[in-house]
């Protein structure tokens, strides 16, 4: 999904982009669906389906780019 996105800086997305965290430092390991004001759903392994926003402490330091594909 990654590789075939158009990159985009977190003031550019739409709702229902990808976002994308690199939680392990070097690849991306983490998806999300923007929703709006910076808010995205996405799955924990140990709190199933939830929503949290990009400027949460923990996601803001592993958010790497939105995402959008590169026809749109």
């Amino acid at each position: 999904m990654f590789a075939f996105s158009k990159k985009l800086e977190l003031k550019d997305p739409r709702e229902g982009d990808p976002v994308f965290f690199k939680l392990n430092g070097r690849t991306i390991s983490h998806v999300g669906v923007y929703l709006r004001k910076k808010v995205f759903v996405h799955a924990s392994t140990s709190r199933g389906v939830m929503l949290s926003s990009v400027d949460e402490a923990y996601f803001s330091k592993f958010f790497f780019c939105a995402g959008r594909p590169k026809d749109s």
